[in-house]
């Protein structure tokens, strides 16, 4: 057994209950390995010296005592040590439950590192390309445009939103990329919210709408796990000022239906980009 530590208790607790434990099982041991002094014969007692007999006799009254009592003194000792090492243990899961805490946070604060302008543009270009081909547009000036977007809704966010979350953008966990998360400061009570802004040049087709919700999903997922903070997910869709949104009805129903089957808290929010800037942060925010 390792020295005690008395300079912490929670050790000294732990320490002390094994050490009872340990002599409630070896009293049966101890008494067994001197039961030839307990039935020592007497002749041999008094052929030996005054101070013998005196040792003698004194253990075989210890013996004799514990072995009347052996049942009681065991049980007391198990009750005791494990007691005491309960309560060690207890008090220990408490204080290391706050280190982890606080370890897992310092972690995940590590873990979530901010995400350059140029590393930006890159994620926008990647995205954008396809479209850029199609509708034949300058791809610096999209690039720009989605940058202001996101940039316009995250200011509208942060202005509005400060009591209950702490606000922060363009942030890489791992692999994954998010625009905005907002950060729950009382998470028992209202979860994170992580908000996706995708902005739609070309609104040809609802598997483009799908393939970008499936996309978050699986970052929000990420989140979860590596943070362990419930969220609510919001993603916007904010159409170019070409794009038709009279077109995109047929498509908004599906992917209404398609939301709500996939995530039950999912919020889906379709803006034209003309009507953005007037929009105040709640109805930005609000479900479709």
């Amino acid at each position: 057994m390792n020295k005690l530590e008395f300079s912490d208790l929670n050790k000294f607790l732990t320490s002390v209950g094994l050490i009872f434990i340990g002599i409630a099982f070896l009293l049966p041991w101890y008494i067994n390995q001197n039961s030839d002094l307990i039935v020592l014969e007497q002749t041999k007692i008094d052929s030996s010296t005054k101070t013998a007999q005196n040792i003698i006799d004194n253990q075989q009254n210890y013996l004799n005592y514990i072995s009347e009592n052996l049942i009681c003194i065991v049980i007391t000792l198990l009750i005791v040590g494990t007691t005491l090492l309960a309560w060690g243990i207890i008090r220990w899961n408490k204080r290391q439950n706050v280190r982890d805490a606080k370890e897992n946070e310092e972690l995940n604060a590590l873990k979530k590192q901010n995400i350059t302008e140029q590393e930006k543009k890159d994620i926008i270009k990647g995205e954008i390309d396809s479209e850029i081909e199609s509708i034949n547009t300058d791809k610096t000036q999209v690039v720009q445009n989605y940058l202001d977007i996101e940039n316009l809704i995250y200011l509208k966010i942060s202005n509005y939103y400060t009591v209950n979350y702490i606000n922060r953008q363009n942030i890489k966990i791992g692999k994954f990329n998010y625009d905005i998360i907002m950060e729950s400061k009382h998470i028992q009570k209202r979860g994170d919210l992580i908000i996706e802004i995708k902005y739609i040049t070309n609104a040809d087709t609802y598997s483009k709408f799908i393939d970008s919700i499936n996309q978050f999903l699986f970052a929000v997922n990420h989140y979860e796990s590596t943070q362990e903070r419930s969220v609510i997910p919001i993603i916007v869709f904010v159409l170019n000022e070409k794009t038709n949104e009279s077109n995109l009805e047929p498509i908004k129903t599906k992917l209404k239906r398609y939301s709500s089957n996939i995530r039950g808290n999912l919020r889906l929010k379709i803006i034209e980009e003309k009507k953005l800037e007037l929009m105040e942060a709640p109805k930005i925010l609000e479900n479709e």
